[in-house]
């Protein structure tokens, strides 16, 4: 028998009587993986002028956008669980700081663009393009301010215009039934959007807002390759990609295959004046740049508890298990009732799907793509030594368990990738 345990928060302690009337006793033993910073993305002004620093707070039962005041580190919480509850109806929102001063965000399942009026504090529900968004990763403001992202699984290309409250789905970029990803796009100084594509295979759209046409750009030798393109914005304004080993300029038409240049943002969404605002640090402090020189500002900031995805093993009195988003390793103690956080050891940083106790140490096995890293609890965490990297394969994701042979090797199921 098998006892699985949803994604919650806590390590559950289960023990059974044997008498002649059996019971079950379940006692929580708290979370085993809190994270106290917080990622900061953009910044708005509050009606008494106050910077506000914007991050999103996703857990296993609220998410939320979270504003930081930068003067005196307190927290507000826009709750957004009424456009889906996690975990499975809640998706990665995504934000920007619009020229009106309020902010915007992408949110829910499925996805509904809403507004935060930062002055009167009201969230607005601006409406949702397709009712099909179910995922996404990133998205981009064109010059114009207009915000735009790729969703699952239609491939669909969705916006909102802040000058108007307007949102619309611009419909399907890829014709491929086996393509579902369309995840950070990217807007050149033009105006043009380019969208990766994936993940069956790679390919790169570019869309012409002023037209409506959408265009796939990458030559028929580079659709094989299993995955999505990657881009980024160089300082000339143009858009810059690299995939199937090469790296080039995006066209409206074509590619042109030689050409890069290093990232450069149009614009720094975090800076107000003279003052860069950092994040929060697991000390629950905020970074604050103003004129090059470095201070911090303590926030009350709670933190955010990480989703348990696998409980594992058990090595030297202690029991192993893994996170999800991120993919820390954590152990608890039964003697002395205590947890502890390894943080990210795994190469993958979404999930740890298994971890193996072996006579030398510890087999982690994680996502993204098949992954697994070789740790010794016992001695001390070093970049590059400890935890070690074993192997990563291609064309292969989430390593379900692991086993050790009657040979002595170490044995892991995978699947395809996604989309294969």
């Amino acid at each position: 028998m098998k006892l699985i345990l949803p994604l919650h928060i806590a390590l559950l302690l289960i023990g059974v009587r044997v008498h002649a009337e059996p019971s079950i006793t379940v006692e929580d033993l708290g979370p085993p993986m809190v994270s106290r910073g917080l990622a900061l993305r953009c910044l708005t002004h509050d009606a008494s002028g106050m910077v506000e620093a914007w991050g999103a707070f996703e857990t296993s039962e609220r998410f939320a956008l979270v504003g930081v005041r930068v003067d005196n580190g307190r927290a507000t919480f826009v709750d957004i669980n009424q456009f889906g509850p996690p975990p499975a109806r809640a998706r990665h929102p995504q934000m920007m700081a619009s020229a009106d001063g309020n902010l915007y965000a992408f949110v829910g399942v499925p996805g509904h663009f809403v507004k935060y009026d930062v002055t009167r504090r009201e969230l607005v529900d601006l409406g949702a393009p397709s009712p099909k968004a179910s995922y996404w990763l990133g998205a981009t403001v064109a010059p114009d301010g207009r915000f735009y992202l790729g969703t699952t699984p239609e491939t669909e290309l969705v916006r909102c215009d802040p000058a108007t409250g307007k949102v619309e789905n611009l419909g399907k970029l890829s014709s491929d039934n086996r393509e579902h990803y369309a995840p950070h796009p990217v807007a050149s100084d033009d105006g043009m959007i380019y969208c990766p594509v994936g993940m069956h295979h790679g390919e790169l759209w570019a869309f012409n807002p002023a037209t409506g046409g959408r265009k796939q750009i990458l030559p028929e030798a580079m659709l094989s390759k299993q995955g999505r393109p990657e881009l980024w914005r160089g300082k000339d304004g143009h858009v810059y990609g690299e995939w199937a080993g090469e790296k080039f300029r995006c066209t409206p038409d074509a590619i042109e295959i030689g050409k890069t240049a290093p990232f450069w943002p149009r614009f720094y969404p975090k800076l107000a004046g003279d003052l860069s605002v950092g994040d929060i640090g697991e000390d629950a402090r905020l970074k604050l740049t103003r004129k090059g020189k470095v201070s911090y500002i303590a926030t009350d900031y709670p933190g955010a508890t990480r989703g348990i995805y696998s409980v594992s093993c058990e090595r030297d009195g202690r029991i192993y298990g893994g996170g999800v988003g991120p993919a820390n390793t954590f152990a608890y103690d039964p003697a002395t009732k205590k947890f502890t956080d390894f943080g990210l050891l795994a190469s993958g940083p979404v999930q740890v799907y298994d971890t193996l106790n072996h006579k030398r140490g510890l087999f982690i096995a994680s996502y993204m793509n098949a992954s697994v890293d070789f740790f010794d609890p016992g001695a001390a965490v070093k970049k590059g030594v400890n935890p070690r990297h074993v192997v990563t394969l291609e064309d292969q994701e989430r390593p379900a368990q692991e086993i050790i042979g009657p040979d002595g090797m170490v044995y892991a199921g995978t699947t395809p990738s996604t989309g294969r």
